[in-house]
């Protein structure tokens, strides 16, 4: 009942931080070609400034957490909004997927591997579907660890 007046109630603006995603970057919005799958997704990006879960062994309760916020971010007017627009960017490249990326990279001196939490949805162009689980995939190399949910 709550989620359909919030839905109701949503009038289009980002959604606001919770204690999980309060330091987060603001997200973006663009197109990517997939080079293992030869298919244009549109994408919203997200940077965080902390580490979004422990390296040498992750726990599937951290990444759920991560899954949940994302989640909420995915199903707001804004997100959807936003994506039909980059989805209009370059119009001869149709899109396949949506594809929400959160990411942690640390830089410089103190530089570590990017520890990436991705989720795929089902996208038309302009209305945001159903997410395409993975299972919790986990690629994991000596620059990256990728968590595909």
């Amino acid at each position: 009942m709550v989620a359909l007046f919030a839905k109701f109630w949503d009038k289009g603006a980002p959604p606001k931080a919770s204690d999980l995603s309060t330091y987060w970057h603001p997200a973006q919005f663009s197109k990517l070609f997939d080079t293992a799958t030869g298919k244009t997704n549109v994408a919203m990006l997200i940077t965080s400034p902390e580490p979004l879960y422990n390296m040498d062994n992750p726990a599937r309760e951290d990444i759920d957490t991560l899954a949940r916020e994302i989640e909420r971010y995915v199903r707001t007017k804004w997100a959807e909004d936003e994506a039909g627009k980059a989805a209009r960017m370059f119009a001869d490249m149709p899109v396949s997927n949506f594809v929400v990326i959160l990411e942690h990279a640390a830089l410089g001196a103190y530089a570590t591997r990017t520890q990436r939490v991705q989720a795929i949805y089902a996208f038309d162009g302009n209305k945001i579907g159903d997410l395409q689980p993975a299972g919790h995939r986990f690629d994991d190399d000596s620059v990256e660890q990728c968590v595909t949910i």
